[in-house]
């Protein structure tokens, strides 16, 4: 597991390099899923970032309900963010502030599995996959690139091992499966039957593996669960 300095070099270096990062896309901001923000700003050759341990996609948070009845509700426009006065913490060229002790262990938590342990979470699924399905290198690619982008998907990525080594993978059986709920398998999958995909397709791949897409037991609709639970 990463350390505290690790993590927190991580969450430095993120801020640092900020302007290098890639631009999020209104399909990202839809996704959710964030668990801080920052807002920074140039410094004395270098950059500070101001932390909140917030998701700024959320526009109501529990314990800050209030409702109003009559003629006092009306309709508003869901805002882009939603940011909240001061912060978690600030990340400068000299050093860093802690003003939250729990939203800063929380953070490091959080940073270390989106930027720590990525490459060698890649590599566990490779090795858990071992001969059955190969990965090709462009997959490897496609899983470190969506999993270093959200946090949703490097915690999908850091369970996918753990999966693998509960089941048996038959790829007729995902090709079967994929068919039946309209998914083109060669989006999964190349000619010599090997995972092959882009980065577009990677929440498919973890999809097919968790086992996501399921029939109706009732209706024998083809349907796929929003969330993994073992229950």
């Amino acid at each position: 597991m990463p350390s505290v300095e690790e993590d927190t070099a991580d969450l430095i270096r993120l801020v640092k390099s900020i302007d290098g990062l890639q631009e999020a896309t209104r399909g990202d901001l839809d996704e959710g899923g964030y668990s801080f923000y920052a807002i920074c700003w140039p410094h004395r050759e270098s950059m500070v970032g101001f932390v909140s341990r917030m998701n700024p996609m959320a526009t109501l948070n529990p314990g800050y309900r209030y409702f109003q009845f009559g003629n006092a509700m009306s309709t508003v426009r869901r805002p882009d963010f939603a940011l909240r006065e001061g912060a978690d913490l600030v990340i400068g060229a000299e050093g860093t502030a802690i003003l939250s002790p729990y939203s800063f262990e929380t953070l490091l938590g959080d940073v270390g599995v989106s930027f720590g342990n990525t490459d060698n979470d890649v590599g566990a699924v490779k090795a858990a996959l071992g001969d059955t399905i190969l990965l090709t290198p462009d997959a490897e690619k496609a899983l470190l690139m969506e999993a270093s982008r959200t946090r949703s998907n490097a915690k999908r990525l850091r369970l996918l091992p753990d999966r693998l080594s509960k089941i048996s993978l038959d790829l007729a059986l995902l090709r079967r499966s994929l068919t039946a709920h309209g998914i083109d398998a060669d989006l999964l999958f190349d000619a010599e039957g090997h995972f092959s995909f882009a980065q577009q397709n990677v929440g498919m791949f973890f999809d097919i593996i968790e086992g996501r897409y399921f029939e109706d037991d009732l209706g024998g609709e083809q349907r796929r669960a929003d969330r993994y639970s073992t229950r």
